[in-house]
């Protein structure tokens, strides 16, 4: 069973765009061990490489660019869920 947060997903969005830890950290106002652990626990309960890391950043893998537009999916449907209620 996946738990995957909302938080978490909207947290790999944005590392998914500026493909940074601390970028991502940065914008998120969180810790960059915050955000790496979140994005650890996702690729594990996946059982999927979402990223390919490397010193320069990261990079999406097939897996992770696949994710990012049905996380962004998950989103919108998620936020037009809070408005209409």
């Amino acid at each position: 069973m996946i738990l995957m947060k909302i938080d978490d997903i909207r947290s790999y969005l944005v590392l998914a765009e500026v493909k940074n830890f601390t970028k991502a950290s940065d914008q998120l106002f969180i810790t960059q061990p915050t955000l790496s652990k979140a994005i650890f626990r996702m690729e594990e309960e996946l059982g999927l490489r979402l990223l390919a890391r490397d010193t320069h950043g990261v990079e999406l893998t097939e897996a992770g660019k696949l994710a990012v537009i049905k996380f962004e999916q998950i989103v919108e449907i998620y936020d037009e869920f809070l408005n209409e209620v």
